[in-house]
């Protein structure tokens, strides 16, 4: 990656000297006079781009290359990879479209260059990429802008487009970059590999992303968990809404969609996510331009009340966000310094014809108070507002300061103040959780599940048997088994066959269909209730028989409800086991409550986690054993982490009951991976 990001030789394949095409601006963004490196153009027809001479192709370049960039046609790209293969060039850079997104044609493009690409060792960036900037190393090997100011933030994009956005606004507002970079496909080269060389770049101090898939979600995972432990790490993942609905055989698989379970590895990792552009670009701005507050208490500052008011709405309605409170000695020291009808409270009206010197005199004395974590100094320029000098004021008192003093300049874009309230006080809340996030982990070190045993000979010999039979769902009793296994107290069942005995009828019981393909018994009518007395019995079993002929009938007990909770898995495809629990029953659309947990985890964090949650207090209020869910919850885990052919499992409900009664699993789907 040092030899990507910082090569001491590049060749430019398909170098132009027709201006704005893409050959040409590359040649031209990487010539500048302070890379020491050389540059070699690769043309079939010039001799001389941008004053450099050209060579025919990479194979007549004396010199060793570290890097080639390709700007060509997709189909001129193998011929071109044979070349760099033969002249021993191990990074590649492709900037070329016309792959795995333009249709089938390009999809067989790109699995070519990725099949030629592992055989060969090669590091390809893209393709359809924009390319990447190192500002400390002053290459741009990119077709972007030329100009991009040298800063701390580390950059990684999907999209080229959106980098040149916000290289726009960049420029605006005077914020630099250490490297950037565009992973166009990823079809060798992703996210991770850049994240590994930012995480140990002594020039980056805030990594930001913005991805639309993830391709490698445990890796992904557990290579944020470590640089959130040094740097912040933001990201602005787009593609999350599901245009289509596919049908779903469980509460777990609709309630532990994709998103739900993206944003969830990045809480555990410590990434801060976003889901729009003003607050991802002012938290990366605020992380970078400021230091970190000290602790949550903030202090507002400002010449205008009705700001003040806005900005206090918002601090309020943020539970991570708080106010300081001043002391009455702390307030009379401040009033000292303020004209009569200015207030002290917090925040603080200094009045609307307020200037530097106003200013300067309250942030000198809110710089002695140590406890304060941050200080908001709002500024709306009317007639008399000497903006930039009171903008100096600011950066010097900051200077003096241990807690970043932050400026909110409304009506006016100035470079290194911020514009609105709303963006500001969201990304304070982002830092705040990132620095939550690094004092927990501090503190409390995940420690997984242990597990000493693996699944018995007879629940392997179980899913063996579905497999053989095409079947990816267990049958009821089969279910049962596993449930057994693990310790989870399940309703028992009886199969209506030729040896079942009337004489076994309970007093009131369920009937129910057990076929693998019918997913949702109830809404199809495959679930009888309430059935008391043999002449019922009788009755019902003769209509399901005839609605659903030669299929699997069985009968449970219909047992006293309790407090309904949903215990599910699901097999993620880019993190593996998904751990979920979800209030079951009519509440389930009132509350819409549901903690995930990607695993393995311990029993300790499902207790804190359901502790802080709806779930907990529903406990609570209902007076039932909390750590009775905890370990449901947990045994579900094992079942999760010790089987890998689980692609799905629906505990719904579970009931939980007062006293010393035990849990009860009443109704369990379990879907294999037949894969």
């Amino acid at each position: 990656m040092e030899k990507m990001l910082s090569p001491r030789s590049i060749a430019v394949v398909g170098a132009s000297d027709k201006k704005g095409k893409i050959g040409n601006i590359l040649v031209k963004n990487l010539k500048n006079k302070k890379y020491t490196g050389s540059i070699f153009p690769i043309n079939l027809r010039h001799k001389i781009i941008e004053g450099l001479k050209v060579h025919e192709s990479v194979l007549e370049i004396k010199e060793k290359v570290d890097l080639a960039i390709i700007a060509l046609p997709a189909f001129l790209i193998l011929p071109i990879l044979d070349d760099c293969i033969a002249k021993k060039i191990k990074n590649i850079i492709i900037i070329s479209a016309g792959f795995a997104e333009s249709g089938k044609d390009g999809q067989k493009r790109e699995l070519l260059i990725k099949k030629i690409a592992e055989e060969n060792d090669l590091n390809i960036l893209g393709p359809n990429c924009l390319g990447f900037i190192n500002t400390h190393k002053n290459i741009n090997a990119s077709f972007a802008k030329k100009k991009v100011l040298a800063g701390n933030v580390g950059l990684i994009s999907q999209s080229g487009a959106f980098i040149t956005g916000l290289l726009d606004m960049a420029k605006e507002e005077d914020l630099g970059f250490s490297t950037i970079v565009s992973l166009g496909n990823k079809t060798i080269l992703d996210e991770i590999n850049f994240l590994e060389y930012l995480a140990n770049d002594p020039k980056t101090k805030v990594i930001g992303l913005y991805l639309e898939n993830i391709k490698k979600g445990r890796q992904f995972y557990n290579t944020v968990a470590k640089i959130t432990q040094k740097k912040p790490v933001l990201i602005l993942k787009a593609g999350n809404s599901q245009k289509v609905q596919k049908a779903i055989m469980s509460h777990t698989g609709a309630m532990a969609g994709e998103i739900d379970v993206l944003k969830k590895a990045f809480e555990d990792a410590g990434a801060l996510y976003f889901e729009d552009i003003a607050t991802f670009w002012q938290t990366l701005k605020m992380f970078n331009n400021h230091p970190l507050p000290q602790n949550n208490k903030l202090v507002v500052l400002t010449n205008a009340g009705g700001p003040g008011v806005i900005i206090t709405d918002l601090i309020e309605k943020k539970s991570i966000l708080d106010f300081y409170n001043f002391t009455n000695e702390e307030k009379q020291t401040i009033k000292v310094t303020l004209p009569g009808a200015s207030s002290v409270e917090n925040p603080i009206d200094i009045l609307g014809d307020a200037d530097s010197t106003r200013y300067e005199d309250s942030l000198k004395e809110l710089v002695k108070i140590k406890k304060i974590g941050a200080v908001l100094a709002l500024i709306t320029p009317q007639a008399q507002t000497d903006v930039d000098n009171i903008l100096k004021v600011i950066k010097k008192s900051e200077d003096k300061s241990s807690f970043p003093i932050i400026p909110i300049l409304i009506g006016a874009k100035i470079k290194n103040a911020f514009q609105f309230p709303q963006e500001t006080v969201n990304a304070l809340e982002k830092i705040s959780e990132f620095q939550a996030f690094q004092k927990i982990t501090k503190k409390n070190k995940k420690e997984p599940l242990k597990f000493d045993i693996l699944a018995s000979a007879k629940i392997r010999s179980i899913v063996k048997n579905a497999q053989e039979e095409k079947r990816n769902i267990f049958f009821y009793e089969e279910s049962l088994e596993l449930m057994r296994y693990y310790g989870v107290n399940s309703l028992k069942a009886s199969l209506i066959d030729e040896n079942f005995k009337i004489s076994k009828i309970p007093k009131c019981l369920v009937m129910k269909i057990d076929d693998p393909g019918l997913l949702h018994k109830m809404a199809q009518g495959g679930v009888k209730t309430g059935i008391k007395g043999t002449a019922k019995f009788k009755t019902n079993l003769k209509k399901l028989r005839k609605k659903f002929k030669n299929k699997k009938i069985i009968i449970q007990e219909q047992v006293e409800k309790g407090t309904e909770i949903i215990i599910g898995l699901k097999k993620d495809s880019n993190f593996g086991p998904i751990l979920l629990c979800g209030i079951g029953g009519i509440l389930t659309e009132i509350f819409d409550e549901k903690l995930l947990w990607i695993l393995p985890v311990s029993k300790a964090e499902i207790k804190k986690d359901l502790r802080k949650s709806k779930l907990g207090k529903i406990f609570q209020k209902e007076d039932l054993n909390l750590d009775s869910l905890v370990d449901e919850i947990d045994k579900v885990a094992k079942i999760g982490w010790q089987n890998s052919w689980l692609k799905e499992l629906d505990i719904n409900p579970m009931f939980f009951y007062q006293g010393s009664k035990k849990p009860l699993a009443v109704d369990i789907k379990v879907k294999i991976d037949n894969s």
